[in-house]
């Protein structure tokens, strides 16, 4: 019993993504483009003749969880797989993913949190250096764009 009431308290992914909605919605006065960030509702539960209709139309397992379409410093946007500060792997389905929207020209990326997330988007829309994780799963890294954002890669992320 006491190692249950030690055990730090680990927000879900959902809970991670309703704050940085609640982020995201107060930091619209200073960043308008946060207007158009969206959440692709592509996990949890759904009944058998939902998820049949979803897989007609085009729903793909392993899509980022949200996108801001919003062109920076050479990339067409940026999409952010967000997972909970512990726990959350990445799944083989979300490695390719990331790595083909980072071979369009997209920044395509993991943040664990939503202070992380937060962090990031921000960074993005301001043009400054971000500390992410990258995927490429090729043999070349992804080219740095020109024009600011001075990637840096890390493993803060497991993969």
């Amino acid at each position: 019993m006491d190692k249950l009431m030690n055990k730090p308290y680990v927000p879900t992914e959902a809970k991670e993504q309703e704050a940085l909605a609640d982020w995201a919605r107060l930091a619209e006065q200073d960043m308008p483009e946060l207007k158009l960030l969206f959440h692709i509702p592509m996990g949890g539960f759904r009944y058998k003749s939902t998820a049949v209709a979803m897989k007609r139309q085009l729903t793909k397992p392993g899509v980022p969880d949200l996108f801001l379409p919003v062109a920076r410093c050479g990339y067409n946007g940026l999409f952010v797989e967000l997972k909970r500060l512990s726990g959350g792997t990445i799944s083989e389905a979300q490695k390719k993913w990331l790595a083909a929207l980072n071979r369009q020209g997209y920044l395509a990326l993991i943040c664990r949190g939503w202070v992380e997330a937060a962090v990031t988007i921000e960074k993005y829309l301001k043009g400054e250096p971000i500390e992410c994780t990258i995927l490429t799963l090729t043999t070349t890294a992804p080219q740095q764009k020109s024009g600011g954002l001075n990637l840096r890669t890390s493993d803060k992320t497991p993969i």
